[in-house]
């Protein structure tokens, strides 16, 4: 595939991924409209950066959401560290293992594939 194939696939799917995001998070149609149009958005998506998936991450549930927002942990931390203590909270040590499981075997899975 061309790579102007591919950076338009992307430019679609990020869009995609942008509206639903908003969706899920209750926006209406001006508020989609300020979203998509503000810089930050609209350079993300014209430079076909993945900025659009841990935005969605936030939207998810915990365990799956952290595979998303830990693309970005600059972007992301803050939450990280809220679904941490809020899996301490409700349920202690099993919560936690449960929430970040998923994404702790996926690191360890890429530090036996690929090292540090």
């Amino acid at each position: 595939m061309p790579e102007r194939w591919g950076r338009a696939a992307w430019f679609v799917v990020s869009v995609c991924i942008s509206l639903l995001t908003v969706q899920r998070l209750g926006a209406r149609r001006p508020a989609i409209i300020a979203y998509l149009l503000s810089p930050p958005v609209l350079l993300s998506l014209l430079n076909a950066n993945v900025e659009c998936l841990p935005v969605l991450g936030f939207t998810l549930s915990p365990a799956l959401g952290l595979l998303l927002v830990s693309m970005k942990p600059q972007s992301g931390l803050v939450v990280i560290v809220f679904w941490l203590v809020e899996a301490w909270r409700v349920g202690r040590l099993r919560a936690v293992v449960r929430v970040f499981a998923p994404v702790t075997a996926l690191a360890l899975a890429s530090f036996a594939l690929w090292g540090l």
